[in-house]
């Protein structure tokens, strides 16, 4: 039986060291009018991409982008481009730069930032990275890429187009946010909340319907969200196969992370550790049909390409018929042949799968 104070209003007990907003004020009965916070050490993400078209016309004038912000702030950031010239070896560089112009009622010398840049192009991408350094609000890449590898021939460009996409990570010292005026009755829970249930269902099991089995482990699931992602799943749970008479269905030939990374996708639209599961998720996501997690592995397995596991990333591409995905190995085993022949992972490919070296 639940417990009420003096009023008659229900207690919510809220967990030691937990922070509660408005939302939770409403469990408690209290009406709130007004509301504002004080961040101590307030964290930002925000992603932005931008396409340069006719890049291929590029003087080496200065080129800014649009200010960008975060949907959760109102601190702006605008990305520059231009050519700079090493004075050691006369090289002619494209310099990126990125610079917040706008702050939110925050100390300027109180930022530090995370950046990831990246130049996707059509066969590779590069990217550069800076791990939480101090700065005047203003971060420089001045030797990103060299302007003569940024020709249509080289997979950098799209058509012409340069297309850029940068990733920022802050964390600002004092910020307070604004005075915001509340209205009665409160507001409903919104979709972050409705999100965070839907990933405690797979976590609980709560009101599962369906039990997914490795050797190693089972997991009990709900088969409307296996439906949604999955024609394969969909097709087992509503014909007369064994799986719909049971409600179990077993996967013997995937070990259990590589299950466990598939559902964390359906229920969250993300695997934790994606770029040190990439192929396996590459594997899962082919037999069972779901679209959306094979594509975010291809793109991971772009992103740890490298000379010493091309020719493995190749073979898996070529098994799993990844047309989009084996061209793009394929254009980077080329442009490092000589490195990549010496390779264990190249040899085994030469002795088992010589067909392969139709592509080369």
């Amino acid at each position: 039986m639940s417990s009420r104070n003096r009023t008659g209003r229900k207690k919510v007990k809220v967990p030691k060291g937990r922070q509660y907003d408005t939302k939770d004020m409403c469990l408690l009965g209290t009406k709130v009018h007004f509301k504002s916070e004080t961040f101590l050490h307030k964290e930002e993400d925000v992603s932005f991409r931008w396409i340069i078209k006719n890049f291929n016309s590029f003087g080496g004038e200065e080129i800014r982008s649009e200010s960008f912000h975060s949907p959760k702030s109102e601190n702006q950031w605008v990305l520059k481009v231009q050519k700079v010239t090493d004075s050691e070896d006369g090289e002619d560089y494209l310099s990126m730069i990125l610079e917040m112009v706008k702050t939110a009622n925050c100390e300027f010398n109180k930022c530090q930032a995370s950046i990831e840049l990246s130049i996707l192009g059509s066969n590779f991408i590069r990217k550069r990275e800076i791990e939480k350094v101090k700065g005047d609000f203003m971060w420089k890449f001045p030797r990103f890429i060299e302007i003569s590898e940024l020709k249509e021939k080289s997979g950098y460009l799209n058509e012409g187009n340069l297309e850029v996409m940068c990733r920022v990570f802050t964390w600002i010292g004092l910020q307070h946010s604004k005075i915001e005026t509340f209205g009665m009755p409160c507001k409903s829970e919104g979709t972050d909340r409705l999100l965070g249930m839907i990933k405690e269902l797979l976590s609980t099991g709560d009101d599962s319907d369906v039990t997914i089995t490795t050797l190693t482990k089972s997991f009990p699931v709900h088969k409307l969200i296996l439906k949604i992602h999955s024609p394969v799943f969909k097709t087992m749970l509503e014909s007369q196969m064994v799986e719909a008479a049971n409600n179990v269905v077993s996967i013997v030939d995937f070990k259990e992370d590589a299950v466990a990374g598939m559902l964390s996708y359906m229920y969250t639209g993300k695997v934790d550790n994606m770029s040190e599961c990439a192929l396996e998720m590459l594997r899962i996501s082919d037999k069972y049909d779901v679209p959306g997690l094979k594509s975010d592995a291809e793109v991971a397995v772009i992103q740890n390409l490298n000379v010493q596991n091309a020719a493995d990333f190749l073979l898996h591409a070529d098994l799993l018929n990844s047309t989009a995905l084996k061209s793009k190995i394929v254009t980077f085993m080329k442009q490092y042949k000589k490195d990549i022949e010496k390779t264990e992972g190249f040899r085994e490919v030469v002795t088992k799968h010589p067909m392969l070296l139709i592509l080369f």
